[in-house]
């Protein structure tokens, strides 16, 4: 597993093996797991018995997810719209017609089978598959999709694409891992903006949907909170990451490795390299590369936010001056080729 931050967005990148989707019917902040997301649309309901009124949630859309809950109206009611198999949980939303929006329609559907990551539109899920959740497409098989011709149809609204904190799971082409995204849009419709395709198709994503987020949104990665919304609303199903190896890049871009398997994964610069002189006042992602180069090659602490100011240019003249390079606080062609060589 990695964790990283790039363009703005909160991302894990994950092998398909650390993977999984469960259902805990908690608060988001206090479940007892280092590396999780929320995940899937849900809907809040109440029960009474004996004069005890039960809080508790339930899948909105089609779910393959490992059963963490005891609570007794979620699973009463689970069995009663899906089915239980070997403690699993597969439910189909297309076929359950209780004030459901995506009853009768085929939504785009994330499933694992046979140790891959998949995408397709369909009504009915598989036992054969491991997990599955549904999502709003925003790309599809490397192309932008558009808000009336596939989302309105599939049953999606407006509700869940307005200008918030968003959960996101993706994949790239020719890679077997799974990315799970925390971003915020600032657009009230990010599908018919194009402003989540013009944000993530630079970044590779060949397959991407957008899941629960709002006041559910909430990322923590080895036990620390990343990004999370004031509430601490009762989320149904989270996506919950094993690793095998964790490398992570802080807020302040210095990278950590910790491994379970006495193996060390090497996180490379996300960043694209600058083809021009970089002086005080440049602004942009190449910026980004020589912060992130800096504070993670060479060791001198720079914030990665993308803007060359007093700091950058002090951490560029400290560079320069450990490399007898020219103290210029610029960076031209040979202080940029230092940097790559690091």
């Amino acid at each position: 597993m990695k964790y990283y931050t790039q363009n703005g967005a909160y991302i894990i990148q994950c092998d398909v093996k650390e993977f999984s989707i469960e259902v805990w019917d908690k608060a988001k902040k206090n479940i007892p797991e280092k590396n999780i997301t929320n995940a899937n649309y849900f809907g809040a309901y109440d029960e009474k018995e004996n004069g005890v009124k039960t809080h508790f949630t339930l899948p909105a859309g089609s779910l393959i997810a490992d059963i963490k809950t005891s609570e007794k109206w979620v699973n009463h009611y689970m069995n009663e719209r899906g089915k239980v198999i070997n403690g699993k949980f597969f439910y189909d939303s297309s076929k359950f017609n209780y004030q459901n929006q995506f009853y009768g329609k085929k939504q785009t559907t994330f499933y694992i089978e046979n140790g891959q990551g998949k995408f397709l539109e369909t009504g009915s899920i598989k036992d054969n598959w491991n997990y599955a959740v549904i999502g709003v497409p925003l790309i599809r098989d490397g192309r932008e999709t558009k808000w009336y011709d596939e989302c309105v149809p599939q049953g999606w609204k407006t509700d869940v694409i307005y200008a918030t904190q968003h959960i996101l799971l993706g994949t790239k082409q020719n890679d077997n891992s799974i990315y799970i995204i925390s971003w915020k849009s600032t657009t009230s419709n990010m599908v018919y903006s194009s402003e989540a395709y013009k944000k993530f198709k630079p970044m590779g994503f060949y397959n991407l949907i957008k899941l629960d987020g709002g006041g559910s949104a909430m990322m923590r990665v080895n036990g620390n909170i990343v990004q999370s919304t004031a509430e601490n609303r009762q989320c149904n199903g989270y996506f919950v990451i094993h690793p095998k190896t964790t490398s992570t890049i802080t807020n302040t871009g210095a990278v950590t490795n910790t491994s379970t398997n006495n193996t060390t994964t090497i996180v490379t610069n996300p960043y694209p390299v600058p083809t021009r002189t970089l002086v005080y006042g440049c602004k942009g992602n190449d910026v980004k590369f020589i912060q992130w180069q800096l504070t993670n090659k060479a060791g001198i602490k720079t914030d990665i936010d993308g803007s060359f100011g007093n700091g950058t240019r002090t951490s560029v003249i400290t560079y320069q001056k450990r490399k007898s390079l020219d103290p210029d606080g610029s960076v031209g062609p040979i202080t940029r080729k230092s940097l790559q060589s690091l």
